[in-house]
C-alpha cells in the first residue's frame, strides 16, 4: 500500500487527487 507513502494525496488521492482534496477540504472547512 502506498497510502502512508503519499499522505498528501490520501487514500483515494492516487486514483483521483482532485475529488480526494475536495472531500478533505470539505471536512476541514466544516
Amino acid at each position: 500500500m502506498t497510502m502512508h507513502r503519499s499522505p498528501a494525496k490520501g487514500p483515494e488521492g492516487r486514483l483521483s487527487p482532485v475529488p480526494a482534496t475536495r472531500a478533505q477540504r470539505r471536512v476541514t472547512a466544516r
